[in-house]
């Protein structure tokens, strides 16, 4: 299945347009949102943990330019949301001008978050996720495709009252920790650290590697095998996977906010390449048998239609695939809290169990 539109502003409201219902209509059977999560267009920096909110606070994220409100993002909330619905904002005035923030409070509850970096925006925006949560994922906010997958997988744990688990991505200047990072980490002596990348290994092994018990490594020898790691590591048995490419962000962070919804991995492969890497199709032939579904993110100028029929392949049995023009995921057959029915500290059939989330870590870093 493939979500897309003729840009960045069409793809992410396409996402939208799958799971979340219009509102006031009695025969809409996708599901209700409670919030929309805003994000500049225009570049990456503020917007990496927006996948894992947008999860959390029940809505879709959608993008704008800097300036100006975009209209196609102005006409989804008007659709999703009732007037008064929080919409959160993501970055100061110099990411989400005061104008945009102005445009959206004549019918909206308008939440800023932001602080004098990326690095203390991703803070707020774990903050605004769960005061306390259990698991931190740390990324570098240095480039988009670690954070990005990283999201996705957050997110999945964030969508309220379905596991007792939260988890959250902060982020590390590279391989230098950021006082925000290193402050938000020390305020949470018992959350466990998951290191997306090597980038982020590099900066927090130095600092908190001593504790083996807390940090657990979840890196690749690129982009396409981290975004890989990262779906092992933390799925079991998903019924839902994603794929954008690894090469941009835009469809990634929309992708990611609908796979966390959605309670499955995102993955990152060469999105022009005659088929996924390596890493993304052992995976989708390893969870074959539970996938039902996998969703294309952007048009075939991003993710091929050769991507798109060798993942089909990889996912189907003797019978084949189907590629849906359309898709929808009603409340009827996707509700979050049909696919994660028992508590995460027991396993849940998707999710794997924190101690097999410590396993798998540690036995795909020995993978060839």
């Amino acid at each position: 299945m493939r979500l897309s539109g003729a840009s960045r502003f069409e793809t992410t409201t396409a996402v939208s347009n799958s799971y979340w219902k219009t509102k006031g209509d009695a025969a809409d059977h996708r599901h209700v949102a409670k919030a929309v999560v805003l994000s500049r267009s225009d570049t990456f920096a503020d917007a990496l943990g927006g996948s894992s909110l947008a999860a959390a606070k029940e809505g879709p994220l959608l993008l704008t330019p800097p300036n100006a409100l975009e209209p196609s993002a102005l006409a989804e909330i008007d659709r999703v949301l009732d007037p008064g619905d929080p919409i959160y904002l993501l970055g100061g005035t110099g990411a989400l001008s005061q104008a945009v923030e102005d445009a959206l409070k004549v019918n909206y509850t308008t939440i800023r978050l932001a602080d004098a970096d990326r690095y203390g925006t991703a803070v707020k925006i774990a903050k605004a996720i769960d005061a306390s949560p259990e698991l931190i994922l740390v990324a570098t906010g240095n480039n988009f495709p670690d954070a990005l997958g990283a999201g996705a997988a957050a997110g999945s744990y964030d969508v309220p009252g379905v596991s007792d688990l939260k988890a959250v991505v902060v982020l590390t200047a590279d391989a230098t920790l950021p006082k925000a990072t290193k402050d938000y980490i020390d305020s949470l002596p018992g959350g466990l650290i998951y290191t997306v990348g090597h980038q982020a290994d590099n900066a927090i092994q130095p600092v908190y590697g001593a504790d083996l018990d807390r940090v657990q490594t979840v890196a690749g020898e690129d982009r396409y095998a981290t975004a890989f790691t990262v779906a092992y590591t933390f799925f079991a048995s998903p019924q839902q996977a994603g794929i954008a490419t690894g090469d941009n962000w835009p469809d990634a962070l929309a992708g990611g906010a609908l796979m966390g919804t959605l309670n499955g991995p995102l993955l990152l492969p060469p999105g022009l390449a005659a088929k996924p890497a390596a890493a993304a199709t052992w995976y989708l032939s390893q969870e074959s048998a539970s996938l039902d579904t996998t969703v294309i993110f952007g048009g075939t100028g991003v993710v091929s239609n050769a991507q798109l029929s060798a993942v089909g392949g990889w996912i189907s049995g003797p019978g084949g695939f189907t590629t849906a023009g359309t898709v929808v995921f009603p409340a009827s057959l996707a509700a979050p809290s049909g696919l994660r029915a028992a508590p995460q500290s027991t396993g849940d059939g998707v999710h794997r169990t924190l101690q097999e989330m410590k396993a798998a870590a540690q036995s795909v870093r020995k993978m060839p």
